[in-house]
Parts: structure tokens; C-alpha cells; sequence
């Protein structure tokens, strides 16, 4: 992300979805871990989609994520091209901008609000178990709101859905390899506490095999 930090493609949903009714799904969810003593639902669910749309000028500046004035989530940003995240994980994500970033400071700020849009671009763990049912794909608002990953944005309307079990090896190998050399740069400490090991030197191979 911070590559294209300020500059990121726009991944339009194909119909305005509510933040109340998001932010209500992701409530129900023990990964909220919401309680009594937190107060009611619904205020809560109104607060954020309240709080969200003040910061919709920044949002859609920085990264592309545009809220309208009644609250609906139009657009979120696009990462890495035919590369289409599990929109199950959408309610938490807006839950999580509301609560787990820091408002106040402007560099912590973009930091954390970058950590959760990688946490809901992240293959979701059921990606990794076989299944042959892809309801799960969908969420399903009082019957009205239906966000499906291969419907949801209008850029990538032919495309699997990346965090499905049967297409998370293609897309490992497709497309994330593939970015991963052109633009991944490990941290100087990463790069030398053992936690990324270069396994292979193509061009030390060839000088190999040309001995041979």
C-alpha cells in the first residue's frame, strides 16, 4: 500500500451498501467481541455510520474510498489488479476503521487505517479448507443488501473470487509471486533476522548451468 499510497484504483461496489447494516452484521460476530456493557447495537451501528462519512474527504483523497452523504460505502480501494478480496470480511473491516484507528495522529492514522485494508485483502482461513459450496460468498442484509464477490465491483466482474478455496493457490502463484517481485521490499531487519530466506538466485543458477 505504500506504494501506491494517494494514488489507489477504485473497486466500485455494484450497489451502495449501508454502513448501519454492516456495521450491525459485523456486531453479531464473536470477532467483535461486543457485550452488553458496551452498549446497544444500534446505537453503536448509528455512531459509526455517523463518524465515517467525516472522514470521507481523506478517505476517497488517500485511498480511495468514497462515502456518500447518507452513509452508504460506494467504492474501497483497489490493490492489486484481478485480485478481488472476500467481501465477508467487510463489515468487520469498517468496524475495525471505526475502532482500531487512530483518529488523532496523522501518521498513525494512515498506518493503522493501511493495516486493516491488508487484513481484509488477507485470504480469509476457510480459503485453505475445500469446500464445494460458495454461499458463504454472500452477504445477505434483511433480504435487500447482497454484496457476492464475483458481482460486487464492476472492474472485476469476470473474476473469481480470491479467498475461495478453489482459487487461492492460483492466485498465490499468479498473482501475488508475480507482485511480490516487482514491488516487495522486506525491512533492513526483516531482510536479516532469518524471517525472509532467499531460496533461489536465477541468475547464479544460469552461471551454474553454463559450467555444466
Amino acid at each position: 500500500m505504500l506504494y501506491d499510497f494517494g494514488n489507489f484504483s477504485i473497486m466500485k461496489l455494484s450497489n451502495p451498501a449501508s454502513i448501519y447494516e454492516l456495521i450491525m452484521m459485523a456486531l453479531e460476530l464473536p470477532e467483535s467481541e461486543w457485550n452488553e456493557t458496551n452498549g446497544p447495537k444500534e446505537e453503536m451501528a448509528r455512531f459509526v455510520a455517523e463518524f465515517l462519512p467525516t472522514k470521507s474527504e481523506m478517505l476517497q483523497d488517500l485511498f480511495s474510498m468514497q462515502i456518500d452523504k447518507n452513509g452508504n460505502l460506494l467504492t474501497i480501494p483497489y490493490l492489486l489488479e484481478d485480485y478481488v478480496p472476500s467481501f465477508e470480511g467487510l463489515p468487520s473491516y469498517l468496524l475495525r476503521l471505526s475502532s482500531n484507528v487512530n483518529w488523532e495522529e496523522e501518521e498513525e492514522c494512515f498506518d493503522t487505517i493501511c493495516i486493516e485494508t491488508s487484513r481484509f485483502y488477507a485470504f480469509p482461513k476457510y480459503s485453505f479448507e475445500s469446500s464445494d459450496d460458495d454461499s458463504e460468498d454472500a452477504i445477505d442484509i434483511d433480504g435487500e443488501l447482497t454484496i457476492k464477490d464475483t458481482q460486487v465491483c464492476e472492474k472485476t466482474n469476470d473474476a473469481e473470487p480470491s479467498g475461495t478455496a478453489q482459487s487461492w493457490k492460483f492466485t498465490v502463484e499468479h498473482l501475488l509471486f508475480p507482485a511480490f517481485r516487482i514491488g516487495f521490499q522486506p525491512s533492513s531487519e526483516n531482510a536479516t533476522n532469518g524471517n525472509i530466506l532467499q531460496i533461489a538466485d536465477l541468475p547464479e543458477l544460469y552461471k551454474v548451468f553454463e559450467r555444466c
